[in-house]
């Protein structure tokens, strides 16, 4: 499901906002489909760019529900294509499993993307389209490498008096899925001062987020064979 149709569920179709969300979206779908080389005499295509825009919150509704079907048919064509060239292309995508350190999420995903050039996924940033958390976190994970986040969000200890700063349980629940899917030397933790470290899961690399974190998190992701 898309932007325009969760606000369609919610709203008038004549509201301003619901107009432009199903303007931005056929501008975008038509941007898709030239860049995945679509050409302009495809049917489907045809059908997708016969309506007229110009219309009211109404109409651009009936236009939607008239190409939806058209622009379904695209985009699993999209999708197929990038399934067939998908083991030619390396994967540059990099899981950020974080918790409640908004600082410390930005920080490293900032230097993946502008500093390394590959594509962080968040997943609280994806589209959820409908799924669980479970699904879109399963979606999500065609990664090649997961860099885990350790903040001291939460507290435990085995008693009262022996508290320690945790990472939430989320976290360590992802930290675990992606160790087991991607192997131990394609998953690096960042720990910020003096979280609490996970006892059962042994082998994998912590780094200290300090002043040398990315020199050392740029060794791993090379040592795991990204291209950077």
């Amino acid at each position: 499901m898309n932007y325009y149709e969760s606000l369609i569920q919610q709203q008038d179709p004549n509201m301003r906002n619901v107009i432009d969300a199903y303007l931005n979206w056929h501008s975008a779908a038509l941007v898709l489909f030239d860049g995945n080389g679509i050409p302009p005499e495809d049917p489907y295509l045809k059908i997708f760019n016969s309506v007229n825009n110009s219309g009211n919150g109404y109409v651009l509704y009936d236009n939607f529900k008239s190409i939806k079907s058209s622009f379904n048919v695209l985009i699993n064509r999209i999708e197929r294509m990038d399934k067939n060239t998908k083991g030619n292309i390396p994967n540059k995508k990099v899981f950020i499993v974080h918790g409640h350190d908004e600082m410390m999420r930005l920080t490293v995903a900032q230097y993946i993307s502008s500093e390394l050039k590959l594509e962080p996924i968040i997943l609280n940033e994806c589209p959820n389209g409908g799924r669980t958390v479970i699904e879109k976190f399963e979606e999500y994970s065609d990664v090649n490498f997961a860099i885990i986040l350790l903040s001291p969000d939460d507290v435990g200890g085995s008693n009262r008096d022996d508290l320690n700063g945790r990472a939430r349980q989320n976290v360590i629940f992802e930290f675990g899925y992606f160790v087991a899917k991607l192997g131990r030397g394609n998953v690096c933790a960042l720990c910020k001062n003096k979280v609490e470290k996970p006892s059962d899961i042994d082998g994998v690399l912590y780094v200290p987020f300090d002043d040398n974190w990315k020199f050392s998190l740029l060794k791993e992701i090379k040592n795991a064979g990204i291209p950077v």
